[in-house]
């Protein structure tokens, strides 16, 4: 999955290590967004879950948003690239309620995951040249 350009995140002058870790959770979560959690996340770079969460509200996000921005970027390249049914990606991404996967989505992208592939396959069919 491509990772987004870090250049948003506020790191304090007095410990430039936190740019570093903070660089490190994100490529770990980019990695691994299916199955994390705030939890498993703490526990695979032995720190608190509090220190976690100050570390994202530092950088002006939370653990939660970073992880649902990053399954829900990945479903939409799903919907885009693939013809699995919506359940099969809501569900390779980390949601293994549909209705939650889909009011998500709707949420962060204005249309349903029904709706987005519609759209995109008939903007698809438009940007296409015809053959003749």
């Amino acid at each position: 999955m491509e990772r987004q350009s870090l250049s948003h995140i506020c790191v304090s002058p007095s410990n430039p290590l936190r740019l570093v870790r903070y660089d490190q959770i994100y490529s770990y979560i980019c990695d691994n967004y299916p199955m994390t959690s705030a939890r498993t996340i703490a526990e695979y770079f032995h720190i608190s879950q509090s220190y976690l969460c100050k570390l994202f509200h530092e950088n002006g996000t939370t653990v939660t948003t970073v992880i649902q921005e990053i399954r829900l970027q990945q479903a939409r390249n799903l919907l885009e690239q693939s013809d699995l049914s919506v359940q099969n990606i809501a569900e390779l991404v980390g949601y293994h309620d549909l209705t939650y996967f889909i009011k998500l989505f709707k949420r962060y992208f204005s249309v349903t995951p029904y709706q987005y592939r519609k759209k995109y396959q008939s903007t698809k069919k438009l940007s296409q040249p015809t053959v003749t």
